[in-house]
């Protein structure tokens, strides 16, 4: 009886503990300064580790940051670019906001994907891009353009 309450508590504990907010404080600034325009609209989410990431994704030599995040209202998942240059409008992709990707077809949910990371040499050589992938179904990346992020879709 003991080890099923254990087991029990163990399980509710790991499910909270995947579901609980992200607190803003364990966040870089720019994460936390680019959320706060979008404050009741989207949250960070945790579906993947680490919850966001840092690269130079528009080619200025300056840190900008990824995150995971949903659509408070829809619960859809998606990305927040926050750029290093605060003049620059941070960018989502997914969480509601569609994107054209393989075939112009629009995705505003990236929920399935289950693998993420930083690539460097796209754009020329001279940017970083958000490498993408649902494991054994496809992959792909996003590939800012000097205005906005473009979909280059992979292979399995």
């Amino acid at each position: 009886m003991l080890r099923r309450f254990v087991c029990l508590a163990l399980a509710l504990t790991a499910a909270a503990a995947t579901d609980a907010p992200v607190e803003i404080d364990n966040v870089p600034f720019q994460v936390s300064r680019c959320l706060q325009g979008f404050q009741g609209k989207y949250r960070i989410n945790r579906w993947m580790n680490p919850f966001y990431l840092r690269g130079d994704f528009d080619g200025d030599k300056q840190a900008d940051y990824v995150a995971l995040i949903e659509e408070v209202a829809t619960k859809k998942q998606g990305f927040l670019f926050c750029f290093g240059d605060a003049q620059r409008k941070p960018q989502i992709l997914g969480a509601g906001v569609s994107i054209p990707v393989e075939g112009g077809l629009p995705a505003d949910d990236w929920a399935t994907i289950n693998v993420w990371g930083v690539a460097p040499g796209c754009g020329g050589g001279k940017l970083e891009c958000l490498f993408i992938e649902k494991a054994y179904a496809g992959s792909g990346w996003f590939i800012w353009n000097g205005r906005q992020f473009t979909w280059r879709q992979g292979g399995i």
